[in-house]
Formats: structure tokens, sequence, C-alpha cells
């Protein structure tokens, strides 16, 4: 925390990504094969790869032979014998990378399976402070009506601090997470961009609804990724006021509905 926080507040020193000792998973990748590779290829890459190594060592005899140091100063009957030496180099990239495409896996890197999981066991575990304890329900009285909640007998106040205080704790996991799995750099306005695709994912899920809120996240996720994929790389961040304009024209209320206030 002294190391990246403290940076924030020295213009003349920038602050860097989190090292890659904090995140031993940054370059790990679960792989799931959903198609295996064919396994013809296997034999022909050795073949292929047989007849490269006899290329190279018929470049590396003539080189011998004619006392040169570079293949590009080989006479004319060497420099056939480097060209052929390229094309069986040739071949073997070609038929391995068609080994690799013959089959389909799904690649998961481990910091974002990682995130994923620690997102829905926070969610559960908000989700029961919120429905099932005292202070959860304290709090749903004060969302409804201060004055009210502060005749049952509710502090008002400390109950608004502990909202608070748990919603930047969430906050504060979610940003830790992304800037150590996801190798973010650490600036002064690092939470402008995530905080407005929040509020926009709540929208979409749905106003007070927490599982609503984290759907809306996943789909905020898929929709950028498919922005990506599509070439357009450069409007990923667009898509989410794209989704707000939408969401509020079309279901106001989101996917899984919003809570609304009942008044008798």
């Amino acid at each position: 925390m002294l190391q990246y926080a403290g940076a924030l507040f020295l213009p003349n020193s920038p602050p860097q990504p989190i090292r890659e000792e904090v995140n031993p998973y940054r370059n790990e990748v679960l792989q799931i094969p959903l198609k295996p590779r064919d396994a013809t290829f296997v034999e022909r890459i050795k073949v292929e790869e047989a007849e490269l190594n006899t290329a190279e060592a018929a470049v590396r005899k003539q080189m011998e032979t004619e006392g040169v140091k570079s293949e590009f100063d080989l006479s004319p009957e060497g420099r056939l014998l480097r060209e052929t030496r390229n094309k069986e180099r040739t071949d073997v990239t070609t038929m391995k990378s068609d080994y690799e495409r013959s089959g389909v896996s799904l690649l998961i890197p481990y910091g974002q399976l990682i995130m994923f999981v620690t997102a829905l066991a926070l969610m559960l575990i908000l989700r029961h402070i919120v429905m099932n304890t005292k202070p959860g329900r304290a709090m749903r009285a004060v969302s409804l009506d201060f004055d009210s909640a502060s005749l049952m007998g509710v502090n008002v106040n400390r109950i608004v601090t502990l909202t608070f205080a748990i919603g930047s704790a969430l906050a504060g996991a979610g940003a830790m997470m992304s800037a150590t799995f996801l190798g973010l750099s650490l600036t002064t306005f690092f939470g402008v961009q995530p905080g407005v695709k929040a509020f926009v994912a709540a929208v979409l899920g749905g106003i007070g609804n927490i599982p609503g809120a984290v759907l809306g996240g996943l789909l905020m996720g898929v929709a950028e990724t498919l922005v990506v994929w599509s070439g357009y790389g450069d409007y990923k961040d667009a898509i989410a006021f794209v989704i707000l304009i939408a969401v509020l024209l079309f279901r106001p209320g989101g996917l899984l509905g919003s809570s609304k206030v009942e008044k008798v």
C-alpha cells in the first residue's frame, strides 16, 4: 500500500503496474479442450522436422566446405541449399500452426477465474448481510425512510456509515483484483472508468438488486469483449453508455427488476 498508493500523490514519479511477484497467476491459463487436435499432424510434423534437420545439416556442411562464416556468402549451390532449408522451416511452422488450429480449447486465465469466484463469494456474503442480519434489516429500513427507521430505534448515522464502509471495502476489493490480475497501472483517476461501468451494470441488472448488479457486470464484460472481437476495440469503453441509453429507453427497471418502495 505504501509503495503503490503513496505514488499516486507524487506527480514526478508516476506509479508503475503491480509487479509480477504480487500475482503469480498473471501468465497462468486454464485450458479446457473442447475438440481434440488432429493426431495425424503429429507424424507429419516429425517427418517435416527430420527433413528440416537434414536441410540444416546440408547448409552447415556447405559452409564448412566453402570456408565461409555467413550463409549470405555461399555460392549459388549453397544458396540453393539455404532456400531449401528456409522452405522446410516454413513448412514446419505452417504445419504446427495447422495442428494448433485443428483443435478447439477454452482458455481461461487463472487471474480472471479467481476474480469471478471472488466476485460471486462477495455477492453471496453481501446478500446475506443485507437480507438476513440485523444491520442489513436496518439498512433496508433506512433506505425506505430515515425518520421512520429512527423512530423504530435504528441509529441512522451509524447505519449510513456502515453502508459506506461496506461499499468502499467492496470497491477496494474490485480495484485491487483489477490492478493485480489485469496488470493495470495505478493512477489518480484509476477508478473513474470502472465506476461509470459499475453504475451502468447496476442499472442494467436493476438498481437495488445485488445479483442483478453482478449479472449486469458480467454482461458488460461480454459486450466489451464482443466489441473488441468484432474489430472495434477503440470503442469498447463507449459500449457502456450505449447499454445505459438502451436500458433507460426499453427497460428502466433493469433485467432482474429494481427494488420498489411500497407505502401504505
